[in-house]
């Protein structure tokens, strides 16, 4: 017998939409508490220094180029912004993984000697499981429909 489809099963992106944004309150607040707290303030004269380390990349023209033949080239059709589509979702979502893997690791490898700072690691511990919980709601967002 097939199941029934009932509205009580469905879930939207609405509210893991708005549970994301608000562990993102708190990631930045947390982020900010350790920085003006633990570890005295924010430079903004890093531009200054003897040895700026710049890192060029081609990610920004290449993704620029992307966006302009699917989506602003005046002659693309939609089949092919279609077809771009499931890829452009996938690859953002690996993206986001792997930056969300990047600022645990961060996290985990600047305050590594736990013992050392105690009450700045509670705090560094529990940024790192906002990180992540703000990541999951990110990913499920995405996956979930935006309506029914």
């Amino acid at each position: 017998m097939p199941v029934k489809s009932s509205a009580s099963f469905r879930l939207t992106a609405l509210p893991v939409v708005v549970v994301a944004q608000m562990l993102a309150a708190a990631v930045l607040t947390l982020t900010l508490v350790w920085v003006l707290h633990f570890r005295g303030g924010v430079s903004w004269s890093w531009h200054r220094s003897s040895t700026p380390q710049l890192v060029y990349t081609a990610h920004p023209l290449f993704m620029w180029l992307v966006g302009f033949v699917y989506f602003v080239f005046p002659g693309a059709v939609m089949t092919m912004r279609a077809d771009y589509a499931p890829w452009h979702i996938l690859l953002g979502i690996v993206i986001f993984l792997m930056a969300v893997c990047t600022a645990e690791t961060g996290l985990a490898r600047f305050i590594f000697p736990f013992h050392a700072y105690p009450s700045e690691a509670f705090v560094v511990n529990f940024t790192g499981l906002a990180i992540l919980m703000f990541g999951v709601a990110v990913v499920v967002a995405v996956i979930l429909p935006s309506r029914y």
